[in-house]
């Protein structure tokens, strides 16, 4: 076996070991190969779940952190650990929680857990590999600098390869058992033929896409899978071409009292569908860039949707994007958006009036009258 997938199975042992589930203010909660979920709990009312993606040819590229929140503190200690990230050692997962912790408590004037300073200890006491900056107010030990121990992590041309055949029945990957439970029979299966599809892609040297890219993407299908709006028909989700970078999706819910819902009733009667449909199509450099979203079908009017099926939002721009929303959050807020704006079905217009291009044009228009012009910010009165 590889010496690169070696030692991420070696980390995600101390990983487990010295973190999981420990009584403390920074614990992992989840560890398996493809990511790692810590809780951060700075205070009695406060909770943060940061979570971890690993990257297929780890540690060639570095994972990426991210977490569900807009608090400025936490978004600034992670954009400095993944932006510090590189491939010359830096972006082993040991030394990315260590700096990443003692990183939260400084921000947040909290006690370091005493177990993260394990992770990084060798059989000699001393802390291997850290950045020797951060402290506390109640902690002023500094972690030694030893490069030298960068090279126990080189790893061989075959790593890749070697990190989809890691036996998945040792214990640091139980986890991804109990997730499956949770998902249908033809959900496993189109896991599955994904991964066989990229595993079957990279030893042909047709790999598309990028490894950040796709293993944020397969994380956000599994999240899908399981979201509470997913699983109670709120929207449906489907592969196009089996490809990860598109979606379709499904809206098949709305507020029931909007003129929305009556007119997606009025179209099953219609037309024999009662769904608005979403194409989502991601880029090589998502989620550093957002999806490109657009309404297919049916035409509608308000609702912030535009020539083409382009959707006025700005959180799908770049100014407005950040790398720590779902794909199902910006799904929900797409259909709560349709309501607010008002969206109706315009049942007279042609069927040929959406697409792609016409979408993307209008879309680049968009970004560049908001990008000059700013964006408005509407009353809480409206929503």
């Amino acid at each position: 076996m590889a010496v690169g997938c070696l030692s991420l199975k070696s980390e995600l042992e101390r990983i487990k070991s010295t973190l999981y589930k420990v009584d403390s203010n920074f614990q992992v909660v989840r560890v398996n190969s493809d990511e790692i979920a810590v809780k951060f709990m700075p205070g009695k009312d406060k909770k943060y779940i940061l979570t971890c993606n690993i990257p297929n040819n780890y540690p060639n590229n570095p994972p990426i952190w991210s977490c569900d929140t807009e608090d400025p503190k936490i978004l600034e200690c992670i954009c400095d650990i993944n932006g510090k990230a590189d491939s010359n050692g830096n972006n082993l997962l040991l030394q990315m929680i260590y700096e990443l912790c003692s990183k939260l408590c400084q921000s947040f004037d909290v006690v370091i857990n005493e177990n993260v300073k394990k992770l990084l200890v060798q059989d000699s006491g001393r802390v291997k590999g850290a950045s020797k900056v951060v402290q506390t107010r109640h902690s002023h030990n500094t972690a030694e600098e030893d490069s030298s121990d960068a090279s126990e992590f080189e790893d061989d041309d075959d790593q890749d390869t070697e990190r989809f055949i890691v036996d998945m029945n040792d214990d640091d990957y139980s986890m991804d058992k109990k997730e499956n439970e949770s998902l249908s029979s033809r959900e496993l299966e189109t896991l599955k033929k994904i991964k066989k599809t990229q595993m079957d892609d990279y030893l042909k040297g047709t790999v598309s896409g990028s490894v950040t890219a796709s293993d944020r993407l397969m994380k956000e299908l599994k999240d899908v899978y399981q979201s509470a709006a997913y699983k109670n028909g709120t929207y449906t989700l489907e592969l196009v071409n089996d490809s990860l970078y598109e979606w379709n999706v499904k809206i098949l819910r709305v507020d029931p009292d909007s003129h929305l819902c009556s007119d997606l009733k009025k179209l099953k009667k219609k037309l024999k569908y009662s769904h608005i449909l979403l194409n989502f199509t991601f880029k090589d450099s998502y989620p550093l860039h957002p999806p490109f979203v657009r309404v297919v079908e049916p035409i509608v009017t308000g609702g912030y949707v535009m020539t083409g099926g382009a959707i006025c939002m700005e959180l799908l721009t770049p100014q407005g994007w950040s790398s720590v929303y779902t794909v199902d959050a910006i799904i929900i807020q797409i259909a709560a958006t349709l309501v607010q704006g008002k969206a109706r079905i315009d049942f007279s217009a042609p069927a040929n009036s959406y697409s792609y291009f016409r979408a993307q044009s209008s879309f680049q228009s968009m970004v560049k009258l908001h990008g000059k012009n700013g964006w408005y910010t509407p009353p809480k009165s409206e929503g």
